[in-house]
């Protein structure tokens, strides 16, 4: 299970050439593990794929929001 105070960047999907990846939301690069492998084992061929292997991915960790400070 995984680590709730543990704080990961925001993340997103996004269409890189013929497959969709698991990017930083912030910066648009290919997000990766701290191993240095990409978190999307090289892409999926659907965004919908891609989204529900995102939310299993993130599943458990507090999201960092840089934003988060300004919305009321």
């Amino acid at each position: 299970m995984a680590d709730n105070n543990i704080e990961i960047p925001p993340l997103l999907v996004q269409r890189m050439g013929k497959k969709f990846r698991i990017v930083y939301k912030e910066t648009r690069n290919l997000a990766k593990f701290n191993s240095g492998e990409p978190v999307d084992d090289g892409g999926f061929k659907t965004q919908e794929e891609a989204m529900i292997h995102m939310s299993q991915v993130t599943a458990g960790f507090k999201t960092s929001d840089p934003e988060a400070e300004n919305v009321g």
